[in-house]
């Protein structure tokens, strides 16, 4: 279906037809409910035509990291970023009844609206994107997860980041419970944070230095870096636990040319810290 719309529409069209689609979601939520906004609108129409447009105005041709890149990547993680601004927590308002935080909304309506930028308009390859893992993602990604564990506890225990307590009752409600999360993980966080961290930056700070373990690791350290305002700011122990996860989200990445094994690593991890920590 991209390639088809890439094939169909030229670039000036399709950028416009992404920021028309991301901004429907809140036309069909806020005008029913009474929660328009004429300023809303402009603020998310604003930010929208910062990722879809910078690659239509001013196109790349090589595979290295360019002023377009760094603004669009700006753009989509200024409001994702917990604990930073309020920006769509003011455009999606709740209302009463059934919903109270809706910000959620605009953090999932980037997740297309950059991959389809990056895929589309930028034309980024080296990304290895498969939403559907296949019998060669999960080997790897269980070997990465496996080293990646010991360090992942370390950090815990130095930290004193999260504390050891397994569901001794109600094992396997638990255990369903947070089958149900990974997925949710997977789809939505892991799929978001690995295709930018690892298939845009690592990717094409890797081709712009030709250092693969620098790349890996300034993403890594991105990475760590946006998880500092979750809670207090700065958040150090969980930083630092996203620093460690983020490392090993790289290798994964690095060594098969795919995000979604690092996709599975980062899910599984979580999965796996939800279930034994707390």
């Amino acid at each position: 279906m991209r390639r088809v719309a890439e094939q169909l529409l030229p670039p000036g069209v399709l950028a416009t037809a992404l920021v028309a689609d991301s901004i429907a979601p809140y036309l069909i939520y806020s005008v029913p409910t009474g929660c328009f906004s004429w300023t809303s609108l402009l603020k998310l129409s604003l930010i929208c035509a910062c990722i879809a447009f910078p690659y239509v105005l001013c196109p790349v041709r090589k595979h290295k990291l360019c002023w377009q890149d760094a603004l669009v990547i700006g753009a989509l993680a200024y409001p994702m970023i917990s604990g930073l601004n309020s920006f769509f927590a003011d455009i999606y308002v709740g209302f009463e009844p059934p919903a109270h935080r809706l910000e959620s909304l605009g953090k999932l309506m980037l997740i297309p609206l950059g991959i389809f930028t990056f895929l589309s308009l930028r034309k980024l390859h080296g990304v290895g994107l498969h939403l559907l893992p296949d019998s060669k993602d999960w080997r790897p990604a269980l070997l990465n997860l496996l080293v990646a564990t010991p360090f992942l506890v370390l950090v815990i225990l130095l930290t004193g980041y999260l504390r050891w307590q397994p569901p001794v009752e109600h094992f396997w409600v638990s255990l369903g419970g947070t089958l149900g999360k990974l997925l949710g993980i997977y789809f939505t966080t892991a799929l978001a944070e690995e295709f930018l961290l690892r298939g845009v930056v690592q990717n094409l700070t890797a081709s712009s230095l030709g250092k693969p373990l620098v790349a890996r690791f300034l993403a890594a350290l991105l990475f760590g870096a946006a998880h500092l305002g979750r809670g207090s700011f700065p958040n150090l122990p969980y930083a630092s636990n996203a620093f460690v996860l983020g490392w090993f989200c790289g290798r994964a990445y690095e060594k098969t040319g795919s995000i979604t094994t690092a996709m599975i690593t980062h899910a599984l991890a979580v999965a796996v810290q939800m279930l034994f920590f707390s």
